[in-house]
């Protein structure tokens, strides 16, 4: 499937055009779950742009129906307004406070609170306090963020510096991720 999309980035307009989508079509229908438990702290940590994402589990492991994530926020930073082609998001807050924007509603979001962000809702957060805030975050079928954040990691590891803002939106086109506001609907 390939996808060409228009994104929308702090520099302007990028189009991202014949970029192929990944996603839940790729996963073997046949691909099983298994128990899995993990201590507090443990889990696979993979780097989204120097911030931690610690894979609880994965949709390897989940026969491609989620997967789910602890992140760490920095004071400030977080996740500018985008939204998502084909996957469903879900967070929960664990620590700290954020900033929180889910369609045209804007709220602060602290320990304990819940949002669930279908796909084609532009969505996007911003830690506001003074310390690191946690997230656990679960996206179904979460193949496509899964994907991402390991092709930005090995980027980062082969270069040694984090990408550009306009060639990470380029990236997340192509799974399925859209910088900006979704198209009006007709």
């Amino acid at each position: 499937m390939h996808c060409g999309a228009t994104i929308h980035t702090e520099r302007g307009l990028a189009l991202a055009s014949d970029l192929p989508m990944k996603g839940r079509d790729e996963m073997p229908q046949d691909a099983e779950s298994r128990p899995k438990l993990l201590e507090a702290g443990e889990g696979e940590i993979v780097r989204f742009l120097g911030e931690p994402r610690v894979f609880k589990v994965t949709p390897s492991e989940t026969g491609g129906r989620y997967l789910q994530f602890e992140t760490a926020t920095a004071p400030g930073a977080g996740a500018p307004p985008h939204w998502h082609r084909e996957e469903d998001e879900a967070f929960y807050v664990l620590a700290g406070q954020y900033d929180v924007l889910v369609g045209e509603r804007r709220f602060t979001a602290i320990p304990g609170a819940f949002v669930f962000v279908p796909h084609g809702v532009v969505h996007g957060f911003t830690n506001t306090g003074q310390e690191h805030a946690r997230m656990l975050i679960t996206v179904s079928p979460g193949t496509q963020h899964e994907d991402l954040f390991r092709e930005l990691e090995a980027l980062n590891r082969q270069s040694g510096a984090k990408p550009d803002l306009a060639f990470v939106a380029q990236l997340a086109a192509k799974y399925g991720w859209v910088m900006g506001e979704p198209p009006a609907k007709m």
